[in-house]
């Protein structure tokens, strides 16, 4: 509340899966694919679906809140990258439009986001020749990445713990917000059409109020977050490319 100070440290955490997506990825112009008709740069479009999750951060299972999405999303992605002997930068846009989920007593409806982000992926190792021309490389990626948040529905009590009796467990939105973080991504491409990566991200989200009822926000200069993954990907190409 007004003329009070700072309510004591407190922490939210949840562990699952993380949801469900489907994600169909194309490239119009490549500097790669279609090399004989001279393309100078890589334009990589993506569209996807993001499904709900009953093992959500908003839902409590034997103690324990989930991590999957609260509520199904619209995912479309666009980047544009040049390929250079040393470093190959490249920029990109994300949107991520999210659907209210009125399946509980309570409907929610997680933020949708758009993001902006820039990098460049830096060579370390390459040999075109191993495994009977399938070859491999090994790259490292730096990026940087700004985020705008809308505002999201959820539940009172679980993101401001400090509460009073009166709104706990009623719907409750948080303001707009937005973000900065940094990544970086080590990849190594065992063959032509798989690929290994290990990333990590430190950034946060810059100040917003938690919860409509209170005139309560979180500080501008928040602590920072921080994120470690792993991911495999499996490509498969069109022989209709490869025609003529």
């Amino acid at each position: 509340m007004l003329n009070t100070g700072p309510i004591a440290d407190s922490s939210r955490s949840g562990s699952g899966l993380g949801g469900t997506r489907v994600r169909l990825v194309g490239t119009p112009f490549s500097e790669s694919v279609f090399a004989s008709r001279g393309d100078q740069v890589t334009w990589m479009i993506a569209i996807g679906l993001q499904f709900r999750d009953d093992s959500s951060f908003w839902t409590v299972s034997d103690g324990e809140r989930g991590a999957g999405p609260a509520s199904a999303a619209f995912e479309l992605d666009s980047t544009w990258s040049a390929d250079h002997p040393h470093a190959s930068p490249y920029v990109g846009v994300s949107w991520v439009r999210r659907s209210p989920n009125a399946e509980g007593t309570i409907p929610i409806k997680d933020p949708s986001d758009l993001v902006f982000v820039t990098g460049l992926e830096i060579p370390i190792f390459e040999d075109p020749d191993w495994a009977n021309g399938l070859g491999t490389d090994l790259t490292v990626d730096l990026s940087g990445r700004f985020g705008y948040h809308t505002y999201g529905d959820g539940i009172s009590g679980v993101l401001l713990p400090t509460i009073l009796p009166i709104s706990s467990g009623l719907a409750a939105t948080q303001s707009e917000t937005s973000s900065l973080w940094g990544h970086a991504q080590v990849r190594w491409r065992a063959a032509k059409y798989v690929d290994w990566a290990l990333n990590g991200s430190m950034g946060g989200i810059l100040g917003h109020r938690l919860e409509h009822h209170y005139p309560i926000r979180t500080a501008t200069g928040g602590k920072v977050g921080w994120s470690l993954g792993t991911t495999i990907t499996f490509r498969a190409r069109d022989p209709l490319f490869d025609a003529g």
